[in-house]
């Protein structure tokens, strides 16, 4: 029982001596110092993929340069691609469309390559126009035009150099419908007005080197080219329509060594005539010398061009054609005087002819080749955080053997009245200097928009009384807006009035013969063909729908005046097209 009660008491006193023991203070004297373990690192790999995407807005410079060739208000046509300019391609696509007055156009491009073995491509162009168009003389004769060009090349890499080879045929189809014959007389002449006109060019093409890009090391080229030649155009003499091959064949070489660069090419070019042309038979041989370096004030290159020219029946003709390019750096891009001097040598054989003017008569041949001397010297540079670039020149052209375009016709004196015009035309050659003032400027005032303009004034002293059929005052002005998927563009080109030479043989009923068989006729009347100065009005639109396909709308001569090609022959008034590009 005393146990029992001890044990009791103990209860009853032990809480409330540990109540009283919680409540005392307990006062710290140690300062506390905290610790953290070390946490142990995850065994992930993080992703450093970068997932923005940049837009930098990128001012750039443009560096324009000089136009050599006059502006010619007239519908563009497509470029004539040398088959080494296809190198390494890039895109396949197809352009096709149509439009008023009736034209068509094609474009069909189809590439593959690899950069370790080579290329292969093939390519169709097509332009074609086919309404009949009113000429000079109240008449509309037929003027269907033509442009078919189809080819293909190839290219195999051999380490550092490639071989190529090409292949293509051009046709190019028109109509004299600026030709004008009195029906009393319409048997006279080999041609009627709106006879066709059709040319075929067959050219082969072969080449092996390198592309001229890393001068470290001696880059090389051989290559060769052979152009057969076909008049097929509705003539009395159809039976020996005239035919030319032609033969190039060039070599060169060049290579740098720090900031000098030498480069050497020669080349061979033969020009023959067959069935009516026989006569043509020349040969050109030619080489060229350049030397150039790139020191802290000037960047220049200097040369020599050397052709001799033998054409059967005339002496051999030697010509030397100095080159400079020379440009002076004053510490700023905003002006940058240069210095130009160069030459161009054209031999006039009859495919020569026809490309420069298609109504040429049937086999006519020159005699002598046309060479130009020309200098232009002026400054350039990029102003306004380089978004204009500009460039003023004056220049100086000596043109030897120009050939001045004119054509012959029929004049009753007694009538006082056209009976025969335009059937053809000739070249007549002479001596012409040209002193000429330029002035260039492409001006992008935000990246999406690019505005253009030109001015140009020429100066002519011809040593020929004919006229040379080119404008005194030329220029250009335009536009073009790309943004996203959208790009719209107007061009607005324009040039002072300009002369072609007409001669009359009077003649005031049919020709008659003497005993010999020659006819009486004189040259007694002199004409002048005046194309009108005018403004060629010009406005594109492409509207990207997808990445695989657009649709664009092109207009020409939107103003409707008379533009000219060539004299007497009117091209369309207002027109455009209308089709879909499809890339791949």
């Amino acid at each position: 029982m005393k146990k029992i009660l001890l044990i009791a008491a103990l209860c009853a006193v032990l809480p409330r001596t540990a109540g009283a023991q919680v409540r005392k203070e307990v006062e710290v004297t140690k300062e506390y110092i905290p610790s953290v373990e070390q946490a142990p690192k995850l065994p992930i790999a993080p992703d450093m993929t970068d997932t923005t995407q940049m837009r930098p807005e990128i001012a750039y410079a443009v560096s324009p340069f000089a136009l050599n060739s006059p502006l010619e208000l007239q519908p563009i046509h497509p470029t004539t691609v040398t088959f080494w300019n296809f190198n390494r391609p890039e895109l396949c696509y197809l352009k096709a469309g149509a439009g008023y007055p009736l034209n068509s156009a094609l474009d069909f491009h189809v590439a593959t390559q690899h950069p370790n073995t080579g290329y292969a491509l093939g390519y169709i162009h097509h332009e074609g126009r086919y309404a009949d168009i009113r000429n000079d003389f109240d008449l509309k004769n037929k003027s269907m035009r033509m442009f078919n060009r189809a080819g293909a090349a190839a290219g195999k890499h051999i380490g550092k150099h490639i071989i190529e080879a090409a292949a293509s045929y051009e046709n190019r189809l028109s109509h004299r419908y600026g030709a004008y014959i009195d029906p009393s007389i319409a048997g006279w002449f080999p041609v009627a007005p709106g006879a066709r006109v059709d040319y075929g060019d067959a050219d082969f093409a072969f080449r092996i080197g390198d592309d001229f890009q890393d001068l470290s090391r001696v880059n090389f080229e051989l290559a060769a080219q052979c152009n057969l030649f076909f008049d097929q155009s509705v003539w009395t003499s159809n039976d020996n329509r005239p035919r030319q091959t032609t033969l190039h064949a060039s070599g060169k070489l060049a290579r740098a060594f720090g900031r000098h660069r030498f480069s050497l090419e020669a080349g061979y070019d033969r020009y023959a005539g067959h069935r009516s042309i026989t006569a043509l038979e020349e040969h050109v041989f030619r080489g060229s010398i350049r030397y150039g370096a790139e020191t802290r004030m000037t960047n220049f290159e200097v040369g020599l061009d050397y052709y001799r020219d033998r054409i059967s029946g005339t002496k051999d003709e030697n010509y030397f054609l100095p080159f400079v390019r020379l440009s002076f750096n004053l510490g700023t891009k905003k002006i940058r005087p240069f210095l130009d001097v160069d030459g161009s040598f054209r031999a006039n054989d009859y495919r020569s002819l026809t490309r420069q003017c298609p109504y040429v008569t049937p086999g006519t041949l020159q005699t002598k080749s046309s060479v130009d001397y020309k200098t232009r010297l002026g400054i350039s540079g990029n102003l306004w955080r380089e978004r204009l670039a500009y460039r003023l020149y004056a220049a100086f052209s000596l043109n030897n053997d120009h050939n001045y375009w004119y054509s012959t016709g029929i004049y009753d004196a007694a009538a006082q009245r056209v009976l025969a015009a335009a059937l053809t035309l000739q070249p007549a050659q002479a001596r012409q200097t040209v002193t000429s003032f330029h002035g260039e400027a492409e001006f992008h005032p935000v990246n999406a928009l690019r505005i253009e303009f030109g001015l140009h004034a020429n100066l002519y002293n011809d040593n020929l009384d004919f006229g040379n059929g080119v404008p005194k005052f030329e220029g250009n002005f335009g536009i073009r807006y790309s943004v996203k998927q959208i790009s719209f563009g107007v061009s607005l080109a324009g040039q002072t009035a300009r002369k072609w030479t007409l001669l009359y043989t009077d003649i005031v009923n049919a020709p008659e013969t003497d005993e010999t068989g020659t006819e009486s006729s004189d040259i007694a009347e002199r004409g002048t063909f005046k194309a009108p100065a005018t403004m060629n009005l010009q406005a594109t639109f492409d509207w990207r729908i997808s990445q695989l396909v657009g649709i664009f709308v092109e207009g020409d001569n939107l103003l409707n005046h008379k533009l000219y090609r060539q004299p007497w022959y009117p091209e369309y008034g207002a027109n455009f097209t209308l089709g879909v590009k499809l890339a791949f």
